[in-house]
């Protein structure tokens, strides 16, 4: 038995480990800038950038229904994660950093609009998180809900290696069903 244990122990965390690439390289070569902004929340800078990722048609959930296809935008409010991936091959944000963006989001926003296809990106310091949209409506997504799944994916990746390791980027995957098909990345900058 303890065999077994030992097994599925190294199956997990070469799993968590070895990540899939970032999702902003899965933007695509030719993503494209839609919005900038940058505004200034207890002195310190928080800049908002949205991109359009033609490389998301390829990562998208294929079951959507004719009736999601009808819908014409998505309240994504959700602050759970239904799966973590952690690339621990650099460089990795600033746990206060991580902490103050999460505590800002929900002071300079209420809700991101993240059109189709597309990813918003939002970073203060060495901390940047990133709500990918990989469906084909736009999701309007609850601020408090998207900075939970940026710090939760930091969290879960420091608990996962410890504080002495580091890691590049943390992502927290949605259901990825029609409705909830997203992606949360939490990475240096």
């Amino acid at each position: 038995m303890p065999l077994i244990a030992t097994f599925l122990y190294f199956t997990i965390l070469f799993s968590t480990a070895f990540a899939r690439p970032s999702i902003r390289d899965s933007c695509g070569p030719n993503d494209q800038v839609i919005s900038e902004e940058t505004l200034i929340h207890d002195n310190k800078e928080i800049k908002f950038v949205t991109r359009s990722c033609p490389g998301f048609a390829a990562l998208r959930n294929t079951t959507t229904t004719s009736s999601t296809v009808r819908k014409r935008q998505i309240s994504q409010c959700s602050d759970t994660c239904f799966g973590f991936d952690c690339d621990t091959t650099a460089a990795q944000p600033d746990l206060n950093d991580c902490d103050n963006l999460t505590d800002a989001l929900g002071f300079v926003r209420e809700t991101i609009v993240v059109p189709p296809r597309a990813l918003q990106e939002v970073s203060s310091g060495t901390c940047l998180f990133v709500y990918a949209n990989l469906d084909i409506v736009t999701y309007n997504v609850c601020s408090d809900g998207f900075a939970a799944l940026g710090v939760t994916a930091v969290t879960h990746c420091f608990t996962s290696f410890g504080l002495d390791s580091t890691f590049t980027a943390g992502t927290c995957d949605g259901p990825q069903i029609p409705g909830a098909d997203f992606i949360v990345e939490s990475a240096f900058i």
